[in-house]
C-alpha cells in the first residue's frame, strides 16, 4: 500500500518533521510526495480511498473531485462541507473531528474490501451531479426569478 500526498508543504518545521517521522517509522518506500500534477486522472487511477484530513477547510473541491473520478472520500466533520458532500457509508466516511482510530479504521477498510470501495466508488461518482454547474446555475435562476415576483 501507498500514501500518495499531492500538492506543496511549506517546508517548515512540521513538514521537517513529518519527513522525519516517516524515515523514523521505515514508511520511506510507502509514503510518497507527489507534488503538482498535470492529470489528475493518472492520481485518481487504482486508488482506494481520498483521505481529506483538513480539520478546518470545509468545502475542499478535491473530495468533489475525487467522488467525480469514482473513488471515495474519507473526510473529519467539520463545518460546511463534507456532511453537505459525503453521504456517510454510501458514498464515503464521515469520522468525528480528531478521531484518528476512526479515520484509520475507514481506510482500512476500505483497502480490506475491494467490493465495498468500488460500490463507494460508483455511488460517489453519481452523487456528484447536484453539484453541477447547469444545477447550481438553474438554482440561481430560479432564486433570482422568486426574489423579483
Amino acid at each position: 500500500a501507498f500514501l500518495d500526498f499531492y500538492g506543496f508543504g511549506y517546508n517548515d518545521q512540521l513538514e521537517k518533521d513529518l519527513h522525519a517521522l516517516i524515515k523514523e517509522l521505515s514508511l520511506t518506500k510507502h509514503i510518497r510526495f507527489k507534488g503538482f500534477v498535470t492529470n489528475i486522472q493518472d492520481a485518481y487511477h487504482g486508488a482506494v480511498a481520498t483521505i481529506f484530513t483538513s480539520q478546518s477547510e470545509g468545502f475542499g473541491m478535491a473530495i468533489l473531485e475525487s467522488m467525480g473520478h469514482g473513488v471515495p472520500v474519507i473526510a473529519y466533520d467539520v463545518c460546511y462541507g463534507p456532511r453537505e458532500i459525503i453521504e456517510h457509508g454510501t458514498t464515503g466516511f464521515i469520522i468525528p473531528p480528531g478521531d484518528s482510530s476512526a479515520f484509520a479504521e475507514a481506510a482500512i477498510r476500505l483497502m480490506e474490501q475491494p467490493s465495498l470501495r468500488r460500490q463507494m466508488g460508483e455511488a460517489a461518482l453519481h452523487s456528484v451531479d447536484r453539484f453541477s454547474d447547469d444545477l447550481f446555475t438553474k438554482n440561481w435562476l430560479m432564486l433570482l426569478n422568486q426574489l423579483d415576483e
